[in-house]
């Protein structure tokens, strides 16, 4: 391969620490920042300052030199610094469009951006170049998926699979793609990325959900505990903190044989009294109380365990909380979902209360 003159290009403003550097010093750090790292890399340099933007004309002096430029630019992008890292990349691959690190992280830089097209089409080169590379077609998998193309995906996943049967990722895209049309196909799959990867929220959850699919409410709902554990705020915390609570309401329903919980009535008829007395405003915050207090889990099918709320006196069960839960939300927005069915004592409730 032969060698080539590289030019990146590089703003200002992205640079690492440049908002706090004075203006008339900019041109002197910038300078030796870039000095530096690309001493560190490999090859000679020039750099020239524009008002707001930095080219550096690098020129590398063997292989390993431009092995190690790409290594800097992951650098950058594991840093958060994309910026920094897909003009490198996009600059590399203006010169070396054959080198197969540059078409598999440059590759994953344009899927990430939203431009899976022109990912494909590096991916599906570099597949060419290494057909037993199953990051490779597992990265070409992801990029059709979000081109949706969802037979080449699949197809491409199997490819990944058939090369490295214990890569996690792989087990991980697989397994969700497999578990869309049929959840029994998938699970196995799922299974065993969430063993590769304990602490992968998304592992974790497409697991959960699986399980959950199944009708394994006990085994989901270990997996959507841990997706809570480790990424509390994040939007799969708040669909395990759904489907919790729905597996919840089943394990509810099954504890009543299919009937009506005359205890939840109760609960229910409790807070329209309550509701009535704290009026619109405080039966809305008290809602959201136990709304945030849910996010941690309520145990509603253990009338031992006990719950205290800053806008209501006294102890509460899992279950008394959620009847209060699902009247409030019912009388703020009688359309809302409350992730639990309720409908049938709401309703007595409701008609002793009338």
């Amino acid at each position: 391969m032969a060698l080539e003159p590289v030019q990146f290009n590089f703003n200002v403003s992205d640079l690492p620490g440049c908002e706090n550097i004075p203006q008339n010093e900019i041109h002197k750090t910038v300078t030796a920042f870039f000095n530096d790292y690309f001493r560190a890399i490999g090859g000679e340099t020039e750099i020239k300052i524009h008002q707001d933007s930095v080219t550096v004309h690098w020129f590398p002096v063997s292989m390993k030199d431009t092995d190690r430029a790409v290594l800097a630019a992951v650098e950058f992008l594991k840093k958060g610094e994309t910026s920094q890292g897909e003009a490198m990349l996009a600059a590399l691959y203006e010169k070396y469009a054959d080198h197969p690190a540059i078409l598999y992280n440059y590759g994953i830089v344009l899927s990430d951006k939203g431009d899976a097209g022109k990912a494909i089409t590096l991916l599906s080169l570099l597949v060419k170049q290494e057909p037993e590379n199953s990051r490779a077609w597992n990265a070409l998998a992801v990029a059709y998926s979000r081109s949706g193309e969802t037979q080449k995906a699949l197809a491409a996943l199997q490819e990944s699979y058939s090369h490295d049967p214990e890569d996690p990722y792989t087990l991980k895209n697989l397994g969700g793609a497999l578990a869309k049309d049929d959840p029994e196909k998938g699970l196995p799959y799922l299974e065993k990325a969430a063993v590769l990867l304990p602490d992968d929220p998304l592992a974790r959850y497409s697991c959960g959900l699986c399980l959950f699919q199944l009708k394994r409410y006990t085994d989901a709902d270990a997996h959507f505990r841990k997706v809570i554990e480790l990424a509390p705020y994040t939007e799969l915390a708040e669909k395990s903190r759904q489907a919790l609570t729905k597996i919840s309401g089943t394990n509810l329903r099954k504890s009543s044989g299919g009937q009506m919980r005359p205890d939840a009535v109760r609960y229910c008829l409790a807070a329209l009294e309550k509701f009535r007395e704290l009026g619109p405003d405080k039966t809305q915050m008290l809602v959201y109380e136990i709304a945030m207090l849910g996010r941690s889990g309520l145990d509603i099918n253990n009338p031992d365990q006990k719950y205290r709320l800053k806008g209501l006196d006294g102890e509460f069960s899992g279950l008394q909380l959620l009847s209060y839960m699902y009247v409030g939300l019912k009388q703020i927005d009688p359309q809302v979902d409350a992730g639990i069915d309720l409908e049938k004592e709401y309703n007595a409730a409701l008609d002793m209360f009338n």
